[in-house]
């Protein structure tokens, strides 16, 4: 499996977090299903190979299209590669595709839409532009810039919760931000797609992903109590209800292309004690 990584050009990294690109050649033995743990990312996904397939919790089989978009999880989703893997990726930072693609994002969480009911005709341009581009991330550059380029206003109170890895209260937020707690629920649900505290709980659901996945053997109790959990019951929980199974049964599986989507260390918890001015107050409250 080939991953790569991608920063975005300067103008459009409020919106973009990272562009990416997989590739692996058709293997004779079918594939393991894998978990693919939420990020907090909603994602625009370009097959160029053969159909990706989901496995639903009722035991169907879906073959998913050549153009996705992503919507924000709230829970793990079963994945596997049908033979030769050919994606590119556009991964959002949290509010990144409500600036840029224009729909309220609570409408497309918990779910992977073909890109063009989101996105229309255009889609299909977008796939057949960077699937013929030798720069694959300028032409999907040059789609996002014929977006709408919006800033929502919450984008500090975002980068306080993935600053103290997800570990700050809705209280909290509240005060730094000036908004009620109920304002921010409604705020969040449409520029993220997710209320503050599932964002919250994701991003502290991601630093524990990055301990297991980077250690042969790690102390459930320790990892519990450096994320931030009450204890390691508490964190073995919280973990089954994100990816469905314990920690030690997600370790032990194949994650090849799991292991892509579990987001890189964020900035200090220091950072989130030294907050920007309040965010102005850009949406209807």
């Amino acid at each position: 499996m080939r991953y790569q990584e991608f920063h975005p050009a300067p103008d459009l990294a409020s919106w973009v977090k990272r562009f990416w690109t997989m590739e692996a050649s058709a293997s004779a033995p079918a594939p393991a299903w894998e978990t693919i743990l939420p990020d907090g990312s909603v994602e625009i996904v370009l097959n160029f190979g053969d159909p990706f397939l989901r496995l639903h919790d009722d035991g169907s089989i879906e073959r998913q299209p050549p153009a996705i978009l992503v919507g924000q999880m709230s829970r793990s989703i079963r994945l596997r590669p049908s033979g030769r893997v050919r994606l590119f990726g556009a991964r959002f930072l949290p509010g990144g595709a409500w600036g840029l693609l224009g729909f309220p994002q609570q409408e497309a969480s918990g779910w992977i839409p073909p890109l063009d009911s989101v996105c229309g005709p255009r889609a299909g341009e977008l796939l057949e532009r960077v699937g013929a581009a030798a720069n694959p991330v300028a032409a999907a550059e040059a789609f996002l810039r014929a977006r709408p380029g919006r800033v929502s206003g919450i984008e500090p109170v975002v980068g306080w919760i993935t600053a103290a890895g997800g570990l700050v209260s809705v209280d909290e937020l509240s005060r730094r931000s000036g908004w009620s707690g109920r304002q921010l629920r409604r705020r969040f649900l449409d520029v993220v797609g997710l209320p503050p505290k599932s964002l919250a709980r994701v991003v502290r659901l991601q630093r524990a992903a990055r301990a297991l996945s980077g250690h042969g053997r790690v102390s459930l109790a320790a990892l519990a109590a450096d994320c931030g959990y009450y204890d390691q019951s508490h964190f073995i929980r919280d973990f089954r209800d994100f990816a469905g199974c314990a920690p030690r049964q997600y370790l032990a599986r194949n994650r090849p292309i799991s292991d892509c989507f579990v987001g890189p260390e964020e900035p200090a918890v220091a950072d989130f004690y030294n907050p920007p001015a309040r965010p102005s107050d850009r949406l209807e409250a």
